[in-house]
């Protein structure tokens, strides 16, 4: 009883009743068996605080309300039990979490024409590959990490060209090749998938061979792969 009163203090409307969404929420809160569990993170937790603001609101509940929150661990908490509860529907929180560090990412450049540059590359060439690859499944945080290696790597090479006055249009051979004898180990790598998606869409002049991968063509079992 202490608990479903709770509850609807949280989450119930100015006339008392609970929203229609918030429904499955409170059935599953008020009726499980671990009621001091439950308890404990209605009185300790910082989530429910953050549930009753954004219930007031007048849209309603939605990840895209949750992201525009400060990013903490405590938001992502509330998140994963919205989602257990099935009052918000699941979602690939690792390409989610992608998303939203290419969008910083990009606001980030003072530069528009470099803004535009990047979210053509970020989302209609790394992301649109990788959920390609997905297939419908949910990104590994290994997979997102690459994603981003790369992008940092394109980030990279326009500020070294930038320090020397340049664009990705403007440089030439030389220019690349002076870049990539200063910089990073890790982006000379990876700033070869840029510069070459760059010149397929006719972007630059600038050449980066590719490296042949001499990974194996498909699944492998354990034994294989330790040798």
């Amino acid at each position: 009883c202490t608990i479903q009163r709770k509850l609807r203090d949280l989450i119930s409307d100015e006339t008392g009743d609970l929203p229609p969404q918030l429904q499955p929420f409170y059935q599953a809160l008020a009726g499980t068996d671990r009621p001091g569990t439950v308890e404990a993170w209605l009185h300790n937790s910082a989530a429910p605080a953050i549930l009753r603001t954004l219930a007031g609101r007048a849209q309603p509940l939605s990840h895209n309300a949750l992201d525009e929150l400060p990013p903490s661990k405590t938001v992502e908490h509330l998140r994963s039990v919205l989602v257990a509860t099935g009052t918000l529907a699941a979602r690939d929180e690792q390409l989610a979490r992608l998303e939203r560090w290419i969008a910083a990412a990009i606001a980030d450049r003072g530069n528009p024409d470099e803004q535009q540059l990047l979210h053509r590359y970020a989302v209609w060439q790394v992301t649109r590959r990788l959920r390609s690859r997905l297939n419908g499944a949910h990104a590994t945080r290994s997979q997102v990490v690459a994603a981003q290696r790369i992008i940092k790597a394109a980030v990279a090479l326009l500020d070294g060209l930038a320090a020397r006055g340049l664009t990705l249009a403007t440089a030439n051979q030389g220019d690349l090749e002076a870049w990539l004898t200063t910089t990073q180990a890790g982006h000379r790598a990876d700033a070869g998938n840029f510069v070459r998606w760059a010149k397929r869409n006719k972007l630059t002049r600038l050449d980066f061979a590719a490296v042949r991968w001499g990974g194996p063509s498909g699944v492998i079992d354990t034994e294989t792969r330790w040798q």
